[in-house]
């Protein structure tokens, strides 16, 4: 079972690959002129298409490309001759750094308030946190962000409000720089997060495996820790895997607004200025960065679900 979805990947990445090469010939404009300029002559646009090898057709310039990658070679931004992969790799901990704090967040908050929420059945609270949470998932988290900048950092002056500080200059300093951003990015995520923790703690709670638990003297945590709250888990971490897909794709907004050069907003940047070779690597490394993501999602359903281990 785990050999076969670890092989899985290879045609998967393949098809992301043929996906994204697919996409950039969308892109509007055309890098060339970027380079030079609107006002440049026939002459020079034809030479710098071909030094470029924009020149050859789609699935020859494919080919070419997806050999280099595979060499590891993922060729050079056309704009400012830097490395993709160098590029890439510079910025990704930035975002790596934000969608994991954004996932902890998420996890730490709307999970045990889930559990909890599917154990009580408490009318009063259900009614509270049903406002909550529909006002929560209408919340753009870039407006969230700009709030936040508003009233916690330039108001309160309790964090910075612009930049990204690495783990190596501390890691109070960097989280400092982390926290808004992260909170903007996850309160969606928590409010979607919790009502499927809550129906599936529902659920669970209401099983007859509880009822007798409870009938043998089991005290509430017992049962919630080692019973319902574990056997809840497996759709749980379902939606936990998704949102972190979810988080990656919706970080840019938030890098841009924070000021944050991650992947997101070289991006951006690159869709803006039609450096296809740019957004193509930055496809394929988000593409299977999600892609083990997923495994390890996968993975983890065999913890929380022992019919799947025997299997």
């Amino acid at each position: 079972m785990i050999v076969f979805r670890v092989l899985m990947l290879i045609p998967t990445l393949f098809a992301v690959t043929v996906f994204a090469f697919c996409l950039t010939l969308l892109v509007p404009g055309d890098p060339v002129y970027a380079i030079l300029g609107e006002s440049a002559s026939p002459e020079a646009v034809a030479a710098v298409r071909a030094e470029l090898g924009l020149d050859k057709h789609p699935v020859e310039r494919y080919l070419i490309w997806l050999g280099s990658v595979i060499q590891g070679d993922f060729g050079t931004s056309l704009l400012g001759a830097t490395p993709v992969l160098e590029a890439i790799m510079a910025r990704l901990p930035v975002t790596i750094s934000l969608v994991v704090l954004s996932v902890v967040v998420i996890i730490v908050i709307a999970v045990p308030s889930g559990i909890l929420a599917g154990y009580a059945r408490n009318p009063i609270f259900d009614r509270i946190a049903a406002i909550a949470v529909s006002v929560g998932q209408a919340l753009p988290p870039f407006w969230l962000g700009l709030v936040f900048v508003a009233v916690f950092a330039l108001g309160l002056n309790w964090f910075p409000p612009y930049g990204y500080m690495p783990v190596s200059h501390g890691l109070i300093d960097h989280l400092r720089y982390l926290v808004l951003p992260a909170v903007a990015l996850a309160i969606p995520s928590i409010c979607e997060l919790f009502l499927q923790t809550r129906s599936a703690a529902t659920d669970v709670f209401s099983e007859d495996y509880i009822r007798t638990a409870r009938a043998a003297g089991q005290s509430g945590f017992s049962i919630v820790a080692r019973w319902g709250g574990k056997n809840a888990m497996v759709p749980v971490v379902t939606v936990v895997g998704l949102q972190m897909d979810r988080l990656i794709g919706v970080a840019a907004p938030v890098e841009t607004v924070f000021g944050m050069q991650g992947v997101g907003s070289l991006a951006v940047t690159s869709a803006l200025n039609s450096d296809t070779t740019m957004l193509l690597g930055i496809i394929v490394v988000v593409g299977a960065f999600v892609l083990l993501l997923n495994l390890l999602v996968d993975l983890s359903y065999m913890y929380f679900n022992p019919k799947l281990r025997a299997s």
